[in-house]
């Protein structure tokens, strides 16, 4: 494009001294003098803005006083084709611009509707997290309510986890689970009871070593939820467990009637997402071993 506008410069100057040498030595109709220079004025869309300035300045300060001093043209028929061709010049340049503008217009609106489109994009996702979010809460506390159902409708222990181990294996992602309720008739915290839960998914069933005793001990100095992960703190699972290969997070949830602890829930390999929903099942398990074991009072 570059290498055109240059071409046609050329021709329209060595088509301008053509035109004079043609006129000074045959006298051709003055008419050709105009022709001339409307065609280089219609080719000003190919130059730059300094050129055609620059033929502007050259219009006035060479082609009028050759017009008038050489050819002897009076000062008005000469300075016509000039006003003429500047007139053009200036309409080129001021087109030009105007395109210009509107071109940078219409690509600031493009670039304000894309990010328009991009804004209104994230928007629909967020709320579409949002409704999978409420919807998915929705399903818990329905599922929930069931397990609490089926769970109140036992008055055994055995039968009680038995509902309770389906209902992980359906919801959760775990490797093992374990209940420890305390022993009621012992003055020091220790296992009473102890049930286990596998989840299906799990190929090698290893019963690991766990110092059950120093597990209660801990949660009877410090009631609180604890989640551990091996790769943060190998220690914990030194302290508690045979370092086992296939353990790879902790989840201990204290069961608790008013300050007393009734019983330890544990889980191994708990999802991360999962620890809340898990602390939820745990309190209405709390609720169904206290009912219990109320109920086993009052039978002896």
């Amino acid at each position: 494009m570059r290498g055109i506008k240059i071409l046609c410069l050329f021709f329209c100057v060595g088509l301008f001294f053509v035109f004079h040498a043609l006129y000074a030595n045959s006298r051709i109709p003055y008419a050709l003098i105009n022709v001339c220079l409307l065609f280089t004025a219609l080719t000003a869309c190919f130059y730059s803005s300094i050129s055609s300035l620059t033929l502007m300045a050259l219009s006035w300060l060479f082609l009028y006083p050759v017009s008038v001093l050489y050819y002897r043209i009076d000062y008005f028929n000469a300075a016509l084709p000039v006003f003429v061709f500047n007139c053009l010049q200036i309409g080129f340049l001021c087109h030009r611009d105007i395109i210009k503008q509107e071109a940078a217009s219409r690509d600031m609106r493009l670039s304000e509707r894309d990010a328009e489109r991009i804004r209104i994009s994230k928007e629909c996702e967020l709320f579409s997290r949002i409704e999978n979010n409420v919807r998915d809460k929705e399903l818990a506390i329905v599922s929930l309510y069931e397990i609490t159902k089926k769970m109140s409708a036992s008055l055994k222990f055995d039968d009680i986890f038995k509902v309770f181990s389906e209902f992980l294996n359906e919801n959760f992602i775990f490797r093992r689970c374990e209940l420890l309720i305390l022993d009621a008739e012992s003055a020091l915290p220790r296992p009473g009871r102890i049930y286990s839960a596998w989840s299906p998914r799990t190929e090698k069933k290893v019963f690991d070593k766990i110092d059950y005793d120093k597990l209660i001990n801990l949660f009877s100095e410090h009631p609180q939820k604890m989640y551990v992960s091996k790769a943060e703190d190998r220690q914990f699972f030194r302290n508690f467990w045979v370092d086992s290969e296939e353990a790879e997070t902790f989840t201990g949830i204290p069961l608790l009637d008013g300050e007393k602890l009734l019983a330890v829930l544990l889980a191994e390999n708990l999802s991360e997402t999962d620890p809340e929903k898990f602390g939820i099942l745990s309190m209405e398990l709390s609720l169904e071993i206290r009912k219990v074991l109320l109920y086993e009072m009052v039978e002896r």
